[in-house]
């Protein structure tokens, strides 16, 4: 199969990336090697994985359509931030100072997740391969060819990889990545 954009990793970012893609006419290919998850997050528990987003991300989801599958109820503006650093220094961030409605919002990245999936169904120019594992990726001039371990071939030109931390695209492509350990913690409540 050959496709316009491959996209390797179906998490928040990879899936609003085809989610915002597939109306462009462009044939797009996901691959995410989790099965699809169906639970109900209105009867779950709370996710202590959360993410703060800026109103300019709020903007892109609401153009996916996937701010819209959001319950509300378990979302929160950040109107006032406070941070605080070595030896007494702070910092102070005020929405109303800014002359804005809210400096970011905090979401759960399991109701996140859920939101844009809804949204990501098979169509004309998106094809979704789930749950598929990745064998090998390899470059060539035209396009790149991935191989996934069920002996299946894609080809693609361009290969997003979407696929987290420790990326195994970057790895493929001998991408270098340097991680800085920022001596920082942080609490999550909910």
């Amino acid at each position: 199969m050959v496709f316009d954009v491959l996209i390797i990793g179906g998490g928040s970012v990879g899936a609003s990336l085809a989610v915002s893609l597939k109306s462009t006419g462009l044939s797009i290919g996901l691959v995410e090697s989790q099965p699809a998850k169906v639970a109900s997050l209105a009867q779950a528990e709370w996710d202590n994985r959360i993410f703060a987003i800026s109103p300019g991300s709020v903007k892109f989801l609401q153009q996916c359509g996937a701010w819209q599958h959001l319950n509300l109820a378990r979302v929160q503006a950040v109107e006032q931030m406070c941070v605080w650093g070595d030896e007494g220094a702070a910092l102070d961030f005020s929405a109303y100072q800014m002359g804005v409605s809210e400096l970011a919002f905090i979401l759960e990245s399991r109701a996140l997740q859920q939101a844009i999936w809804q949204d990501l169904t098979p169509q004309e120019h998106l094809t979704i391969f789930q749950p598929a594992q990745c064998a090998s990726l390899i470059w060539a001039e035209e396009a790149a060819q991935l191989t996934l371990k069920d002996g299946r071939v894609l080809h693609a030109k361009l290969v997003v990889g979407a696929d987290g931390a420790d990326s195994w695209v970057r790895q493929q492509a001998q991408i270098m990545a340097h991680a800085t350990a920022y001596e920082q913690h942080g609490v999550v409540a909910n």
